[in-house]
């Protein structure tokens, strides 16, 4: 499903500076279904390798394959297309709107997205799926910070994509409710869909079904 071939990525602060190189030679390849989290200190490089697969940053070099596309060979409007219909996005601080009600939050990416027959109905599958289906009706100000983020989960998955990224899914939780959030996510994996997260925590980590590192730009599996 993904496969990166020769990735780095460098930053520069100004025209004529060498830049810093974040990514180095990066090669990864993630099966279909599967669960890998990415894992290193801060500053090493991870969330900057989770912008890439996200479709959400273009500037590197090397070759990025998504379903056997080369996304550098496509145009903006289609990568768009495609990671606003494959991908869903799960954020360490949930990314909830304070004036929609639960609900309303997990249907927004229909406007920017392919219509769904019976939206509603579909809205109530994914709570009951996250076990808020009685909190349809409220807003994210009433809820604790792990039902904002099966909030957040029910929301990436609304389009049906086939990759889930979630970046420190977790990171904003305390142990009990990061246990349940990452059942979740394996949940998800087992129905097929490829999540790729990223976290700080080896109890995070070892829900994956792999792990990779990495430590100054550079990736290793574990």
């Amino acid at each position: 499903m993904i496969s990166l071939q020769n990735i780095n990525k460098t930053y520069f602060l100004k025209k004529k500076d060498r830049g810093q190189q974040v990514l180095r030679d990066i090669n990864l390849e993630v099966d279909d279904g599967e669960f890998l989290a990415i894992v290193g200190p801060s500053g090493s490089g991870k969330s900057t390798l989770l912008r890439i697969i996200g479709m959400l940053d273009n500037e590197y070099t090397g070759t990025y394959q998504f379903n056997k596309q080369i996304i550098g060979d496509l145009s903006d409007d289609i990568v768009s297309e495609i990671r606003n219909h494959r991908v869903g996005f799960i954020f360490q601080n949930f990314e909830l709107l304070a004036r929609y009600t639960v609900g309303e939050n997990i249907k927004l990416p229909l406007l920017y997205g392919k219509d769904r027959d019976d939206p509603d109905n579909h809205v109530l599958e994914l709570l009951e799926m996250v076990g808020l289906q009685d909190k349809i009706d409220e807003y994210p100000a009433s809820l604790s910070g792990g039902q904002q983020q099966r909030v957040a989960i029910a929301r990436s998955l609304i389009l049906n994509p086939s990759l889930i990224i979630a970046d420190e899914p977790t990171g904003a939780l305390d142990t009990t409710m990061s246990k349940k959030i990452l059942q979740i996510l394996l949940k998800i994996s087992g129905q097929g869909r490829t999540v790729i997260m990223v976290t700080h925590s080896p109890e995070a980590a070892s829900f994956a079904s792999r792990q990779v590192k990495i430590v100054d730009g550079v990736l290793t599996e574990i």
